[in-house]
């Protein structure tokens, strides 16, 4: 989607739990009082009661759904049966208007991290980095990889993606791949601006930090969090910021540098977070693997605000957006839904 688009890398769920998500930020409506974040961190976050999920989310793909994305094209799926005690794996396309057809028929052999673009799907398998058209056919091998990729992303004609420590780039339809940048420690949650990268690092301090490729491919440290909060969590961009969530909020830089603000109060994401004209999504993670305390995918305005729900699962899912939906895949069912963005809490 990825992602997402991109496909989106899951990263562990840090150990400290700062405040249960019932009492966290909601309604639309707020506190007049409002806490300062810290002197560096700009702005204040208003205190807001919790919030009723979005209403009307429905499942539109039933059972073997996993690893999906979304574009203007409609919802992009990889499917995994069972035949004859061997796994299957092909790739489904949900249309807009509802129905389905079939991009890559089941086959032996696993499918990871979709991308897409305006003719093409991308993806990986074993060791080899593929795209398909859309509309089907035989897929062709784009590049080779070393150890297999975490997360993939497409921008502006260009394939991006990351491999431990390293990120790599190559035009969409093939050519020489070039190593964009080399990571202190490794690659995690990791988006693209146009050709700038941005990810989450370990860094020399041992806290998760934002890095970007600078001019020359080295890492530059463009957020370095509050080494008390255990570092960043998830990280999104749009046309003029980079936004991250740390353990005292959610906070966003322009592109260009400056001072931080602050924008949504104590939350977490397990995703890159997903930023669109009005609002920033994330992924609450649940508590544990079994997923006994569920899991919430929420938003919030982009120029700060309260937090509302946008729904609730067992299990932290595997998320994707387009200009109008949300969808989320059910771990344990297969089973795919969706919720309009334009539905608000009652």
């Amino acid at each position: 989607m990825a992602r997402r688009s991109a496909s989106l890398s899951v990263l562990a769920v840090p150990g400290l739990v700062l405040l249960l998500f019932a009492k966290l930020c909601g309604s639309e409506k707020a506190d007049p009082a409002a806490v300062t974040i810290d002197p560096v961190r700009q702005g204040k976050i208003a205190q807001c009661a919790s919030s009723a999920e979005l209403s009307e989310s429905a499942i539109i793909v039933h059972g073997a759904g996993r690893n999906i994305c979304a574009d203007e094209s409609g919802l992009f799926w990889v499917s995994k049966i069972e035949a004859a005690g061997s796994q299957l794996w092909g790739i489904r396309h949900r249309h807009p208007d509802g129905h389905e057809t079939v991009v890559i028929a089941p086959r032996a052999g696993e499918i990871w991290q979709l991308a897409t673009d305006e003719r093409y799907v991308y993806f990986s398998s074993g060791k080899r980095l593929l795209r398909v058209s859309k509309k089907g056919g035989a897929p062709r091998a784009l590049a080779a990889l070393k150890d297999g990729l975490s997360s993939i992303v497409q921008a502006k004609g260009t394939l991006f993606w990351s491999e431990n420590k390293e990120i790599y780039e190559m035009p969409v339809e093939g050519g020489r791949v070039q190593k964009l940048a080399t990571a202190e420690s490794w690659v995690s949650r990791f988006v693209v601006n146009d050709s700038r990268a941005f990810w989450i690092d370990r860094g020399a301090s041992y806290e998760l930090e934002v890095m970007r490729a600078g001019p020359s491919g080295a890492p530059d440290r463009f957020i370095v969090p509050d080494a008390y909060f255990g570092g960043v969590r998830g990280v999104g961009f749009d046309d003029e910021h980079v936004y991250w969530n740390e353990g005292k909020g959610f906070f966003r830089r322009a592109l260009a540098g400056g001072v931080p603000q602050a924008l949504a109060g104590h939350q977490d994401s397990e995703v890159p977070l997903h930023v669109d004209g009005a609002h920033v999504y994330g992924v609450y993670p649940s508590w544990d693997m079994k997923g006994a305390h569920g899991a919430s995918i929420f938003r919030f305005p982009k120029t700060g605000g309260c937090t509302e729900v946008v729904a609730t699962m067992r299990k932290t899912p595997d998320v994707a957006f387009d200009e109008n939906y949300v969808y989320w895949s059910d771990s344990t069912t297969g089973d795919i839904s969706a919720v309009r963005k334009s539905q608000r809490a009652k």
